[in-house]
């Protein structure tokens, strides 16, 4: 009874560690050193001098960028420069918020074979999800469901409830719902998918709340699905 009573307070203690650990994994700022740090413990490697610069990794095998997607220039020249005479594997993760070229940028890199990978921090730790022409091919496909079967209306300046309102919002979830139903794909990235519906009907996604004439929603705003 006494040993159970302390493996129980054990397990107890041990969740507690690990929410703590999430708290301050959310806490810490998620710039280029924190991945840094992260990745140096994955690959245990870190920095290396080599003839043209300082490499953020590099192991027997590979070099490895860490970039915000803005320097996605940068790291290409980087790379090549660090691998003068090596003919190493060649890497780059790239932080921060995704760019809507961010199909052109992983075609312009695997163009010049470098592997990409995009790395964040999630409520269980660390995500790194490797980019490669699987998401060229669904973005592709997500465009297309979106130009057939949603479009843009106008909201009546007459609305006086959210039931009325609701006639007129369409949330991430409606739309992988009727993604699914089509395609019978579960598969779907739900991040290329916000995207690329803001960027077709220039309408912010307001999943955490929004406001028309004092009336609070979430989802798209002045879309529909057609009929």
């Amino acid at each position: 009874m006494c040993n159970q009573f302390i493996l129980d307070k054990l397990e107890d203690l041990e969740n507690q560690i690990k929410l703590l650990n999430k708290r301050l994994l959310k806490l810490e700022p998620k710039n280029e050193n924190f991945f840094q740090s992260y990745l140096e413990t994955k690959y245990s490697a870190s920095h290396q001098r080599c003839t043209l610069g300082i490499s953020d990794i590099e192991t027997d095998k590979e070099i490895i960028e860490i970039k915000h997607w803005k320097s996605y220039k940068i790291v290409l020249g980087q790379l090549q420069a660090y691998n003068l005479n090596k003919n190493k594997k060649l890497i780059v993760y790239f932080f921060g918020h995704e760019p809507k070229n961010k199909n052109e940028i992983v075609s312009l890199l695997h163009n010049n074979n470098i592997e990409v990978w995009s790395i964040k921090v999630i409520d269980d730790g660390v995500q790194e999800t490797l980019l490669d022409k699987h998401v060229d091919t669904q973005r592709e496909k997500i465009c297309n469901f979106i130009e057939q079967y949603i479009e843009k209306v106008e909201i009546p300046r007459n609305i006086k409830s959210k039931d009325e309102l609701k006639r007129y919002v369409i949330t991430r979830t409606d739309i992988k719902s009727k993604y699914i139903t089509i395609y019978n794909k579960f598969d779907i990235n739900m991040e290329l998918l916000r995207n690329e519906v803001e960027h077709i009907f220039n309408i912010k996604d307001k999943s955490s709340g929004g406001s028309f004439k004092s009336i609070k929603y979430k989802g798209f705003l002045g879309l529909k699905f057609k009929s």
